[in-house]
């Protein structure tokens, strides 16, 4: 009996090692196939967010990458229909610490949709001129980004026209606009063309084509190598608010900036401006800055002190003895008269970014 009962004990043993060794076995094997499937993989058009785009912010930075983002406000902004674009717009936003806005269709682009080689959706779009798809979601304040990345897939040689619909429907006048793409072979010359006629006042870069693999060391290569406004460390930066618009730009280095400065440090200034010899809008301080005149041109986006206790922001030229404060970049005449809603008393708001 007792041996019986042994062999029974012997061969249960024996059945539970094959069973455990079988296990791991498809283990394994299950594991080897899903690092093969991640590989081969074509990534699937990205399904609309129903809750629609917001910004959003990289929280997970390093101090270096947080104290670069301090230097210049920079928002990156992709649209991405299988999520080769929107791989390199996250490395971006995380080497920079920026915010991230995604472009999402209001209808989201299916394989058929992006069969090129049929008459789909994506086809007919780029042949109709006067196309513009909807997206999902609004950016709440693009005045308040110095610097805006602008990613995008090529779409036979050209911008997707979803990109119109975003760029027409902002402000993007003074600002710095780096487009980045990503295509098979295309070039981007013919986008960047695109998007410069679409932003006339904007400070358009040549931008960059990446293929869709593109390593972080590369994208972090190419970022350093751009000349990003205000990139220097430690510069104050000025704000400039009339109504709901807000302008920024950073002051020079002289004793009435300094002035300035510890006057803002005490809190906002507000003053009311009027129209000057249809070139300035100039209002007075209420109180005197030491000052440090030459002879000057003006230009538009210029801010200046007159006599010591006056402030004016010209939209157009004019020579004279003045002191200058700063230049808010890339500004047109035009371009400051919407600022300032056109002609007529406002009031404007000075204060420390």
């Amino acid at each position: 009996m007792k041996r019986i009962i042994n062999a029974v004990l012997v061969l249960l043993l024996m059945l539970s090692l094959c069973a455990c060794s079988d296990t791991d076995r498809e283990n394994n094997t299950s594991s080897e196939n899903n690092q093969n499937a991640e590989e081969a993989v074509t990534p699937e058009p990205e399904k609309n967010n129903a809750s629609g785009s917001q910004i959003t912010s990289d929280s997970t930075t390093d101090t270096q990458q947080t104290s670069q983002k301090d230097e210049t406000s920079v928002l990156v902004v992709c649209f991405s229909a299988t999520g080769n674009t929107m791989a390199i717009a996250d490395m971006i936003a995380e080497i920079l610490a920026a915010d991230r806005f995604e472009i999402v269709p209001l209808e989201a682009y299916s394989k058929a949709d992006l069969d090129y080689n049929s008459d789909c959706r994506a086809n007919r779009e780029q042949n109709d001129d006067s196309a513009r798809p909807g997206f999902v979601g609004t950016i709440d304040s693009v005045e308040q980004y110095d610097v805006i990345f602008l990613g995008y897939p090529i779409w036979w040689g050209k911008l997707p026209k979803i990109m119109y619909t975003f760029l027409e429907q902002y402000n993007f006048s003074g600002k710095t606009i780096i487009p980045f793409c990503t295509s098979g072979s295309s070039g981007n010359k013919t986008s960047v063309k695109e998007i410069r006629s679409l932003l006339p006042d904007a400070k358009v870069n040549d931008g960059r084509r990446f293929a869709s693999k593109t390593k972080k060391e590369t994208i972090q290569k190419w970022l350093d190598e751009l000349d990003l406004p205000e990139k220097e460390a430690g510069k104050e930066m000025i704000q400039i608010r009339c109504g709901e618009k807000t302008l920024s730009f950073v002051p020079l280095e002289n004793a009435s900036v300094t002035a300035f400065i510890e006057k803002l440090k005490e809190g906002d200034i507000s003053i009311a401006m009027n129209d000057y010899g249809d070139f300035e809008k100039v209002g007075n301080l209420g109180f005197s800055l030491p000052q440090s005149d030459e002879q000057i041109t003006t230009k538009p986006g210029d801010v200046i002190l007159y006599q010591g206790t006056s402030v004016t922001i010209y939209y157009d030229e004019n020579s004279w003895n003045f002191t200058r404060l700063g230049t808010i970049p890339g500004m047109t005449r035009k371009t400051m008269l919407d600022f300032f809603d056109g002609s007529g008393e406002v009031t404007v708001t000075f204060s420390l970014n």
